[in-house]
């Protein structure tokens, strides 16, 4: 009878020993994160100049996708002499589309750039972070054809990442570049795709020019993308969600938190938060929620939380507590396998950061090492080598199975943190354990390609 009465006593001291959950619905004029995570529903992106002018690399990037039509204008401005062109410049289109292709981007040039519009892609973007309401709307018309521009009118948010950091879109988008070289394999065959301005092999200043400009129109795909420096991105978002493991700070922000009122204060939420997130006409609209260790309201730190446990009555207590034991004694296996539905359904449609959320809430019981696995593939999926292998190393590992997807997703994590050597070792040995793995095709290739995506046991 130990476990019966030890879990009545954790009931009962439940409402001194737990965090207060937040909740609060505020309007800011921007928004701070050390370290955040972005998801949504992506609208379109672009990655327009910094504020003074200078346009920072985009950093290297691939892309996978089931299907990918390379759609390519071209202009040719043939060379003159003595100003009379010798031929008359030229434009022409021309479309193909690959199957199962992989891309790699190299040799970016400082003039590179892309736009991306989604056709409700999922986007993550991760790294620190300030938000703002957007800038006006976003477009690239296009100089080299009459191809319709791409462009999005509503729901910006202007994110300038105050750190390197790592963007991932999922599902039907399309790509325009200019200034790029991509390598790419697929099942018809491997090529090279070159967007921007080249000349003739002669050179000079009366060299042949050959203007490309690129769309890369991708069915069920993935685009992975290495931020290496701070920059600014405009995200048109159809809905979004913000999550900070740390600080998130929202800036002359109006409405109430905990029931206190903010009225144009800074109100600096320290601790796990999340936020969704909507553009408001001229601020940013976000309802918080989260667990955090303190709030911080126009530098005056908040009790926390606002009404205190020791002003409840022992009876209600008591009460409170035998039916909170009932509950979880009754619910709590129903409740964690409709989570773990939930968190597989979200894997699949490519959505890891409500992965996180949801098996972050399976603290105890059966589904335990269920909830764990889950959200250290999404956390390999974004990326996040931290979180990943905090996770996965919590994994119990009392049986073969989960032994071997402990093994299996560390070899993804050291693969992340470019240890090519413990990634092969730790993959073999979950081989060892678990042969359905191997058999399965879930390993790795070559370094420039991507590992399997480790969702063999979803």
């Amino acid at each position: 009878m130990r476990p019966v009465w030890t879990a009545i006593a954790i009931v009962l001291l439940l409402p001194s020993v737990v965090a207060a959950p937040l909740s609060g619905d505020l309007s800011a004029r921007s928004i701070s994160a050390d370290q955040a995570t972005i998801h949504g529903a992506l609208l379109a992106l672009d990655s327009p100049a910094l504020p003074d002018g200078s346009m920072p690399p985009f950093g290297s990037w691939n892309l996978t996708g089931a299907s990918v039509v390379v759609a390519t204008d071209h202009e040719y401005q043939n060379a003159t002499v003595a100003g009379i062109p010798t031929l008359p410049s030229d434009t022409s289109s021309e479309s193909r589309t690959i199957h199962n292709a992989w891309m790699e981007s190299t040799d970016p040039s400082a003039r590179s750039y892309l736009f991306i519009q989604g056709s409700e892609a999922q986007s993550t973007l991760v790294g620190g972070m300030e938000i703002v309401r957007g800038s006006p709307p976003s477009e690239r018309r296009w100089v080299l054809s009459d191809r319709e521009p791409l462009q999005c009118e509503d729901n910006a948010l202007d994110v300038h990442l105050t750190t390197p950091g790592t963007l991932e879109i999922r599902g039907d988008f399309t790509i325009a570049i200019w200034d790029w070289r991509l390598q790419y394999s697929s099942d018809e065959g491997d090529g090279t795709i070159v967007s921007g301005e080249t000349k003739s092999p002669d050179g000079g200043a009366l060299a042949d020019r050959h203007l490309r400009q690129v769309h890369l129109i991708v069915e069920d795909g993935v685009a992975r993308f290495r931020l290496d420096e701070p920059r600014r991105l405009t995200m048109h978002l159809g809905g979004g969600a913000l999550e900070s493991p740390t600080r998130l700070i929202a800036h002359a922000a109006i409405g109430a938190v905990g029931g206190r009122q903010a009225a144009g204060s800074d109100v600096e939420v320290v601790g796990p938060s999340s936020a969704d997130l909507r553009p408001g006409p001229e601020r940013i609209l976000l309802a918080l929620d989260g667990e955090p260790a303190a709030v911080v309201i126009g530098g005056a730190a908040v009790p926390w939380p606002s009404e205190p446990a020791g002003k409840r009555m022992p009876v209600e207590w008591v009460a409170g507590g035998l039916v909170a034991l009932g509950a979880l004694v009754l619910g709590q296996r129903v409740l964690h396998a409709a989570w773990i539905r939930g968190a597989k359904d979200a894997l699949r449609a490519g959505d890891h950061g409500k992965v996180v959320r949801t098996g972050r809430r399976i603290r105890f019981g059966r589904h335990r090492n269920e909830a764990l696995m889950l959200v250290a593939t999404a956390a390999i999926r974004l990326e996040q080598a931290a979180l990943a292998e905090r996770t996965a190393t919590a994994i119990d590992a009392s049986t073969r199975a989960a032994a071997a997807m402990k093994e299996y997703l560390l070899a993804h994590v050291a693969y992340l943190q470019g240890d090519d050597e413990q990634a092969a070792k730790r993959m073999k040995t979950s081989y060892g354990l678990d042969a359905n793995l191997e058999r399965g095709g879930h390993t790795f290739v070559a370094r420039t390609h991507r590992p399997e995506d480790p969702d063999g046991y979803v």
